[in-house]
C-alpha cells in the first residue's frame, strides 16, 4: 500500500495536519517515536496549555519571522479557536492568551487524538531510520517495517522536552540526508544559569517580581515573576530573553520592590516603622530573608538604617539590582522549545514545501522559529501545519 501522506513526528503540528488531510480523505500515515501522540502539549502551560493568543507582533516569534509571518497569515488565532471548537473544545480567554475552558492540556491532546478521522494510520513507538525517493514515492524505513507514500511531512519537533528518550536529533539527520542545513541548535524558553549570583547562596525557590534584560541590548527585556534557582534565575520573563544568551552574555537582573534604587530607598524612608531598627530589620520586610542574608554582607546588616546616608542606602538596594554574566543554560531537557532549525531559505513559506527534496514538507519546531511564551510555539505548530496540509489537499484533489 502506498499512503498519500506520511508524517513523521505526532506531536502537535504533526497530529494537526493529519487532521486537515484525514478531514479532506487523504489517505494519511502518522509515525510517531514515542509511545503516545501529542505527548509534550501535555507539559504545555503547567499542564493548562495556553495553546494560542490574541497578541501578535514582530518580536512573537524568532528566527525567520518570514516563515512564522506567512504561516500565521494563513491560519491565525481565531483560526485555531475555531479548529478547537470543531473538535468539542471549549475555550477560555484570560487577556488575550487562550486556554481550553478545562484548564486542562489533556483537553486539547484528547480532542486532537479523538479528532483523527479513519483515513489516518497511527504507528506509534517507532523511529525513521531513512527516506528513499524512489521518484513517485517516498520508501519508508523505520524501526518496525517498511512504508510508502507519495508525500512526506516532517514533523519531527527540536530536541526540547525532558522525556524524550531518542533526543538524537533523528528528525534533523533525516533533513540532513535530503541535502537540508540545520542552523545551531540551542535550548530556548528556559533557566540561565548566572556566574556570580549563584555562588551567593541558594536561593532556590524563591519567587519575585522583578525584569531581567540583556546588557548589550536593553530591548531585549522582559518583567514578571522570576524564580530563583540553586544555579541561576528562571520563570516567563527570564524564558523570554534566553534564547539571546551564550555564555558568557551580560545580563542585568532586577529584584527591586520597585522600578529604581530610588523608589525603594524612598518607600523604606517613608516607612512608619524604620526608627532604630537595623538595614536587615529594614530589608526583610521588603525581600525575601534569604535573598537579604545571601546579597548583603553581615556587617552592613547590624547597622542602624537611619544612621545610613542617602546614598549609603541606595548603595545597598543596588545589590537587589546587579549585573551578572551567563555561565550556561539549562539542557534541551528542561527547554521548552528549541533555537535553531532548518534554514529558512531552503522551505517555502507558502507551502512549507522543501525546496531540495521533492514532495518533502517540513513543519512545527524542525524549523527555525521559535516564539516566545504564551502560546505562540503551539499556534505556529498548527499554522504550519494548516499550510502545508492545505498545499497537499490542493494537489492530490
Amino acid at each position: 500500500m502506498i499512503y498519500d501522506v506520511a508524517i513523521i513526528g505526532g506531536g502537535a503540528s504533526g497530529v494537526a495536519a493529519a487532521i486537515f488531510l484525514g478531514n479532506a480523505n487523504i489517505r494519511t500515515l502518522i509515525i510517531e517515536q514515542e509511545k503516545e501522540l501529542v505527548k509534550k502539549v501535555k507539559k504545555t502551560g503547567n499542564g493548562r496549555c495556553n495553546f494560542t493568543n490574541s497578541y501578535y507582533d514582530e518580536d512573537s516569534y524568532r528566527g525567520s519571522k518570514e516563515l512564522a509571518d506567512s504561516a500565521i497569515k494563513a491560519f491565525n488565532y481565531e483560526d485555531s479557536i475555531k479548529f478547537f471548537n470543531s473538535l468539542g473544545v471549549h475555550v477560555r480567554d484570560v487577556d488575550g492568551y487562550y486556554y481550553p475552558y478545562t484548564n486542562r492540556a489533556d483537553t486539547i491532546t484528547s480532542a486532537m487524538i479523538n479528532g483523527l478521522s479513519d483515513k489516518v494510520d497511527v504507528i506509534i513507538d517507532r523511529i525513521v531510520l531513512k527516506l528513499e525517493d524512489k521518484g513517485d514515492y517516498y520508501h519508508i524505513k523505520t524501526s518496525y517495517k517498511d512504508f510508502d507514500a507519495k508525500k512526506v511531512i516532517v514533523a519531527t519537533g527540536g530536541k526540547a522536552g525532558y522525556f524524550f528518550k531518542n533526543n538524537d536529533e533523528q528528525g534533523y539527520n533525516l533533513l540532513k540526508d535530503l541535502g537540508h542545513s540545520i542552523t545551531k541548535l540551542q535550548p530556548a524558553l528556559t533557566e540561565v544559569y548566572l556566574k556570580a549570583f549563584s555562588n551567593a547562596a541558594d536561593f532556590s525557590g524563591i519567587r519575585i517580581r522583578g525584569s531581567v534584560s540583556l546588557v548589550d541590548d536593553i530591548s531585549k527585556s522582559a518583567k514578571g515573576e522570576i524564580q530563583l534557582t540553586k544555579k541561576g534565575i528562571s520563570g516567563i520573563p527570564v524564558f523570554q530573553i534566553s534564547r539571546y544568551l551564550d555564555v558568557n552574555s551580560a545580563v542585568k537582573v532586577n529584584l527591586l520592590a520597585f522600578e529604581t534604587e530610588k523608589e525603594t530607598v524612598d518607600f523604606l524612608d517613608n516607612s512608619s516603622c524604620k526608627g532604630d531598627r537595623s538595614v536587615y530589620s529594614m530589608l526583610i520586610g521588603l525581600f525575601d530573608e534569604r535573598l537579604v542574608k545571601g546579597l548583603i554582607d553581615d556587617d552592613i546588616k547590624e547597622l542602624k538604617y537611619g544612621s545610613l546616608t542617602y546614598e549609603e542606602k541606595l548603595e545597598i538596594i543596588a545589590n537587589f539590582n546587579f549585573i551578572d554574566r551567563v555561565s550556561g543554560l539549562a539542557g534541551f531537557d528542561k527547554a521548552q522549545v528549541t533555537k535553531g532549525g532548518v534554514k529558512a531559505d531552503e522551505i517555502d513559506g507558502l507551502s512549507f514545501k522543501s525546496k531540495l527534496a521533492r514532495d518533502v514538507y517540513v513543519i512545527g519546531e524542525a524549523l527555525d522559529v521559535d516564539g516566545t511564551c504564551g502560546g505562540y510555539n503551539l499556534q505556529f505548530a498548527f499554522s504550519s501545519a494548516f499550510v502545508a496540509a492545505n498545499d497537499i489537499i490542493k494537489e492530490l484533489l
